[in-house]
């Protein structure tokens, strides 16, 4: 008889993410893959969604080495911004329908969760059970990573080229915005093309665009 621990059942549901489709799981399918009951997974997460999004934490791990290797040569904080999206693109659009669950789906599924609880649908819960894939992570970068809010994540970056001066404190909310719009716009059309060509086109126009965004703002 399998062992059922969090863990298995995230490896489990992961596995099915990529083989079958996150649109194409449920929990009667990843019980039954699993060896055990519906009820079984409950012990463990609050809902199949949780499940879902623990499990999609694992196609973060690609992104999250390349952050790792990341050294702190930038020029300024503009190059850095940059950076981090070309490597959150990159692993976004290999994978848009998870990167789209995880960010876009995910975090209104989950926005009116108390923010003081940390029992369920937080980063943190995922890197309790996969504490290795953080060994070499640079501590710059740890508030940014353990967001699940995406606007979240990407401020701590704006901020600090309002910082530096590049952009105006008032612009940091409104180049924040503008930078995830473009970004979920072209993501939701990746997700829903089939075509890998189609996904690596899309990707490098989101990059042109986000590019722009902050150009367009530092000439206020």
């Amino acid at each position: 008889m399998k062992k059922i621990s969090k863990k298995f059942l995230v490896e489990i549901t992961s596995k099915m993410i990529l083989d079958e489709g996150i649109e194409n799981l449920s929990i009667r399918k990843v019980a039954k893959e699993a060896g055990c009951t519906s009820g079984t997974l409950y012990l463990y997460f609050k809902n199949f969604d949780h499940l879902l999004l623990i499990s999609c934490f694992k196609f973060l791990k690609g992104y999250v080495e390349e952050i790792s290797k990341i050294n702190n040569s930038f020029e300024n904080s503009e190059e850095e911004n940059i950076k981090i999206w070309e490597l959150f693109c990159k692993h976004a659009f290999k994978n848009p329908k998870i990167y789209y669950f995880i960010f876009f789906v995910s975090s209104k599924l989950f926005s009116e969760v108390n923010e003081n609880s940390e029992e369920y649908y937080e980063i943190k819960e995922y890197y309790k059970l996969y504490l290795e894939e953080l060994k070499n992570f640079p501590n710059r970068y740890y508030k940014m990573i353990l967001k699940l809010d995406l606007e979240e994540r990407n401020k701590f970056l704006i901020q600090k080229m309002a910082k530096e001066k590049l952009i105006s404190y008032s612009h940091v909310t409104l180049l924040n915005l503008n930078q995830i719009f473009i970004f979920k716009g072209y993501l939701e059309r990746a997700k829903n093309s089939s075509n890998s060509i189609e996904q690596e086109r899309l990707m490098r126009s989101c990059m042109r665009s986000l590019k722009f965004s902050i150009k367009s703002y530092k000439n206020f």
